[in-house]
């Protein structure tokens, strides 16, 4: 996977999260595993279509979860509620679309599915097809630790 397919979704991480008042997100260590992993508690997994294929996944714990949803939505969360996880859906939602949008920029047209959001822990995917390599990227916050699992390459080109 090509690091160019990366940026756009760290861009558009860094200016969602400016934007909503998550403060800054400093970029960890990044590693490349063979399957995305779920372990913090909550995924948001966006299917991606077009120049481009694959996955993005977000994976966070509850607590930060409730710390997001808390600042969408202005208010203090006690547990994540299925509003909370709604919100979860919108931001990453928010981030892949904005991504979307510089790829297209840069001359890879996608589309983005609707997010679908998952609650439990150590979760492995193994269905991502001919996917071998997944860039797991942590977002530090104030508000805890959201990773970026990418898993995207180019579409197979078709005669037409």
């Amino acid at each position: 996977m090509k690091v160019e397919y990366l940026n756009p979704f760290l861009d558009a991480s860094r200016s969602v999260i400016q934007e909503l008042g998550l403060g800054r997100a400093t970029v960890g260590k990044i590693e490349i595993a063979p399957n995305p992993h779920g372990s913090g508690g909550l995924l948001s997994m966006i299917g991606i279509t077009g120049r481009l294929t694959g996955r993005v996944l977000y994976d966070m714990n509850e607590s930060t979860a409730i710390n997001i949803a808390g600042v969408m939505m202005g208010e203090t969360l006690p547990e994540l509620t299925q509003m909370a996880r709604s919100a979860i859906g919108e931001f990453t939602n928010m981030i892949s679309g904005n991504a979307a949008t510089i790829l297209k920029e840069r001359g890879f047209a996608v589309d983005i599915t609707p997010p679908t959001v998952i609650t439990g822990g150590q979760m492995t995917l193994t269905d991502f097809g001919e996917m071998n390599v997944t860039l797991v990227v942590p977002l530090i916050l104030n508000k805890g630790v959201v990773t970026v699992n990418l898993a995207i390459k180019e579409a197979h080109k078709h005669g037409g």
